[in-house]
């Protein structure tokens, strides 16, 4: 079946929708307005941020890129595409959704969607249109338009979008945090580095303390419009210990004191997260291996404090598995071993990764896929991500309940189609993915299984 409309041959179609009036046009409303009368789209976004808080603009000399996101029902409505026509008479963004309904009802959870387009570079400091259009195809002829509705969009391309850092980012691009050494495996010396970001001028670090109830503590001084002709690096260290293999997270409370200001010890506070991996394959004599589970990276200081995903009973939740490989990858087979009361419902490739693509069947509440990379851009080597998962939740699911999913690898293919062995960890344990209900928990249940019985009270005498 085709997720595209076939012009010219679909395009009477198209203007007899149009000509009917199934759409409402409402060119004075802003990119970002949430009511639109469009199908599943509530939010337009036109141009991009030129920094972490500034609003979405239109720059000179850059494509247009449209952002739309939304809200659909799980299961029953799949959304296709969102795409420029190749032949169509007008400025037309297209954006494609097919309801399957035919047999079975629409289930009441629903899932957020999100999609980017580029128009092409417009002249400048100047007035545009484009026309949004939403096309709806349902069983059994999904070659067929069934609805159509477009809202037309009017946005200004800016003279310039030259716009000053705001100071918290000015300051966070003066120091940078390090984890040596580089790889790390369980039994290295490792440590935390706070130092400056290259030779920033009259920067001078104070303190770099572990806290093992705050976390990291920084601080360091400034002085603005300073010159310094000579390049001094400074680099802080403090010892981290006791940590076990897998991804570990820190986050640092930087305090940056910024001198020669009217108010005097003027202290701007920011926060920095410093994730890092402690590899579990450290064998010299296994090379050219891929790790043989999918892992959830979480940011976990203590191991098993966090889950991969918590979702409420009825509801639905989505996160990303990574592999860990020595070599670079073309594809990877495997399964997804889920345990009630979550169910498997969709798996795709990872979010900004147009490269990797999923095949995948539903096996019990779990799933066995085939993943393949295309455009000559195979997986790398080290650690990155493969898989989006998304799950949904039994209704009757206890709150604070928790479950490990497992994702072991049958196959791994090299770039050439050439076979990557598995690496042989059988001397280390894995604890799983863990998928938590969310809720308020009962307060006697202590395994947070969902349920207080005896086995609560067991281990309740055994921490007495």
């Amino acid at each position: 079946m085709s997720s595209r409309p076939r012009f010219p041959a679909r395009l009477a179609t198209w203007c007899i929708g149009l000509s009917l009036g199934l759409a409402s046009v409402a060119s004075a409303t802003p990119p970002e307005a949430d009511t639109l009368g469009l199908d599943y789209i509530h939010r337009i976004v036109v141009g991009e941020p030129v920094c972490d808080t500034c609003t979405a603009r239109v720059c000179p000399g850059r494509p247009v890129r449209v952002t739309v996101s939304g809200m659909m029902p799980v299961g029953c409505v799949s959304f296709r595409g969102f795409y420029i026509p190749k032949i169509a008479p007008f400025n037309w963004i297209l954006a494609d959704f097919v309801v399957d309904t035919c047999g079975r009802a629409c289930p009441a959870a629903i899932a957020p969607f999100t999609a980017t387009v580029e128009l092409p570079v417009p002249p400048p400091a100047a007035y545009h249109t484009f026309t949004l259009i939403t096309q709806v195809r349902t069983c059994p002829d999904t070659n067929a338009i069934a609805g159509t509705k477009q809202h037309e969009i009017v946005y200004v391309v800016e003279p310039t979008c030259f716009e000053p850092p705001p100071l918290d980012s000015l300051l966070r691009s003066l120091v940078a945090f390090r984890v040596v050494p580089e790889p790390r495996c369980v039994n290295d010396s490792i440590s935390i580095q706070f130092m400056t970001n290259g030779c920033p001028p009259c920067v001078d670090l104070q303190s770099l303390v572990l806290d093992p109830t705050a976390g990291l503590q920084a601080s360091f001084s400034w002085r603005p419009g300073c010159i310094e002709l000579v390049c001094m690096p400074e680099t802080l260290s403090v010892p981290v210990r006791g940590l076990a293999a897998g991804f570990h997270q820190f986050v640092a409370t930087v305090d940056a004191h910024v001198l020669g200001t009217p108010v005097a010890d003027s202290v701007v506070t920011f926060r920095e997260d410093v994730v890092f991996e402690i590899s579990r394959i450290c064998d010299s004599t296994q090379v050219g291996c891929v790790l043989p589970v999918l892992e959830h990276v979480s940011p976990v200081v203590v191991p098993g404090l966090l889950c991969a995903v918590e979702v409420p009973a009825s509801g639905r939740g989505e996160f990303t598995l990574f592999t860990r490989t020595q070599v670079p990858l073309g594809g990877l087979q495997g399964r997804l071993e889920c345990p009630d009361p979550f169910i498997v419902t969709e798996l795709a490739a990872p979010p900004g990764n147009p490269g990797i693509h999923v095949s995948w069947a539903r096996e019990g509440n779990g799933a066995r896929y085939v993943l393949f990379t295309t455009g000559g851009a195979p997986i790398p080597a080290g650690t990155s991500p493969v898989l989006a998962v998304t799950v949904i939740c039994d209704s009757g699911a206890k709150p604070g309940m928790r479950v490990v999913m497992a994702a072991p690898l049958e196959v791994a293919s090299g770039p050439a189609g050439e076979r990557v062995p598995l690496c042989d960890i059988s001397r280390i344990r894995f604890a799983g993915i863990f998928l938590c209900v969310s809720g308020q928990v009962e307060a006697c249940d202590v395994n947070h299984d969902g349920h207080a019985d005896v086995r609560d009270l067991v281990l309740m005498t055994t921490c007495l």
